[in-house]
């Protein structure tokens, strides 16, 4: 497996203690890599199989010469370029997605650069955004009421949608993301 290859991608934490579910045990070496980013969503990593991906796990990493640092790192840089293929639009009510392959586009929360360069003009007031599946991120600028609401509409859908992440809205500051009621 190429490590230099790996995406950073951004999917639901699985939680043992899930109510009505029986965990599986891993042997650790086998576990997916990971790294917090939210209350109920992790960064992990992806390798392009063509017609697939394949999680990193413990094993792949300690066969190669990275560091769980340098994996996160490689990850971004992948995303970033996979993030110059996509398009982004804003519909009537000011909301702004992207869409690309329909695998990454949640996960472009994770490309400082679109949020301190490609969007700034868009989003002067800052940002908040909802990311409810794997290829949906719907974003509009703080004092935007209509969008506001419409990004309550859109994490309120999460249930219907295929590869469900998170049913939140959350605001950035400075470089991270945090849930917020709003």
């Amino acid at each position: 497996m190429q490590i230099e290859h790996a995406i950073a991608y951004l999917k639901e934490i699985w939680r043992e203690d899930r109510e009505g579910e029986t965990a599986i045990k891993i042997p650790d070496d086998q576990n997916m890599l990971e790294k917090e980013f939210t209350e109920d969503m992790s960064i992990f990593y992806l390798l392009d199989e063509g017609d697939s991906f394949l999680f990193v796990n413990g094993k792949m990493l300690s066969e190669s010469t990275y560091t769980l640092d340098d994996l996160h790192q490689i990850g971004l840089k992948n995303l970033y370029d996979i993030s110059k293929t996509m398009q982004a639009s804003k519909n009537d009510k000011g909301i702004i997605y992207f869409t690309g392959n329909g695998n990454f586009e949640a996960s472009l929360v994770l490309v400082d650069y679109i949020w301190d360069s490609w969007l700034i003009d868009e989003c002067p007031n800052g940002y908040y955004v909802t990311l409810p599946a794997r290829d949906i991120l719907a974003i509009c600028d703080k004092s935007n009421d209509i969008g506001i609401q419409e990004l309550k509409r859109i994490a309120g859908k999460k249930k219907v949608f295929d590869h469900q992440l998170s049913d939140k809205i959350y605001e950035r500051i400075g470089n991270t993301w945090r849930s917020i009621s709003i």
